[in-house]
């Protein structure tokens, strides 16, 4: 509807994907299921759990930087990371796996940016889980 804009294309003359859709997905079913044997309300209930943690987790990542305590930091970073993976949390598990990489290596500016990527994460988490495993 705006043909003063010329659409994106890669090679080959194809539309450029969506940058949102190159972000890992905010939940892998898989790993959920196994934990739950196939039961969606099981599966609501796990994720309200990780859900409520994770909001600890991130509370606690926030003091920490806050803090400048960068040793409590990446082990914080690191204990989501595993969480997130049990359950399938994609994204949340990358973004903590990079904030604890960054805390390791003592970068404050990748810290501060990937800190903001776990709570970007975490809410996007917790929208899929609304959408699709509705309470």
């Amino acid at each position: 509807w705006l043909p003063h804009v010329a659409s994106e294309s890669v090679e080959g003359g194809a539309e450029a994907p969506l940058p949102q859709l190159d972000r890992p997905l905010a939940l892998d079913p898989a790993p959920l299921q196994a934990l739950v044997a196939g039961h969606p309300a099981e599966a609501r209930i796990l994720l309200d759990e990780f859900l409520a943690s994770t909001d600890q987790e991130l509370d606690a990542l926030s003091r920490a930087h806050a803090e400048g305590d960068l040793a409590r930091l990446g082990r914080e970073a690191h204990r989501l990371k595993g969480a997130a993976r049990m359950v399938g949390a994609v994204e949340l598990a990358q973004a903590a796996a990079q904030l604890e990489a960054a805390a390791a290596e003592r970068d404050w500016p990748r810290v501060a940016a990937f800190a903001a990527d776990a709570q970007t994460a975490a809410e996007r988490l917790r929208a899929h889980v609304e959408v699709t495993y509705p309470g």
